[in-house]
């Protein structure tokens, strides 16, 4: 198995505060972190309850009124939202969608010249 170095800059009183923390269970930081990349990995989430409130302070104003607008109530829901309005605008921009200045006119291209008959 390949290894790879993680390195991450956090405040020296955290660091200390976090190291007798660990140490009190026996295990040293590298172990710790690894513990910690190994359980996001297995699990696809994040193994620290996040509170709505930590999530909306990530979100501009703009961005929080959106949600309400859109009656979207998570963060996640929202960004989930705002991928797949990228991908339809891209798509869109390939070419990949028509528009039609008629509901008839669509319903023609996709039934059938004759779908009205």
């Amino acid at each position: 198995m390949a290894t790879a170095l993680v390195q991450a800059k956090i405040d020296a009183d955290v660091k200390e505060k976090a190291e007798k923390v660990i140490k009190h269970y026996g295990l040293d930081t590298s172990t710790a972190v690894r513990m910690f990349l190994t359980k996001i990995a297995n699990t696809n989430e994040i193994p620290i309850k996040l509170t709505e409130e930590d999530e909306l302070g990530s979100l501009t104003e703009d961005e929080r009124h959106n949600m309400r607008v859109l009656g979207i109530r998570t963060v996640a829901g929202y960004r989930r939202f705002e991928a797949d309005m990228e991908e339809a605008e891209r798509e869109f921009a390939e070419g990949k969608y028509r528009s039609y200045k008629t509901v008839d006119e669509a319903f023609a291209d996709v039934l059938g010249a004759d779908w009205n008959a």
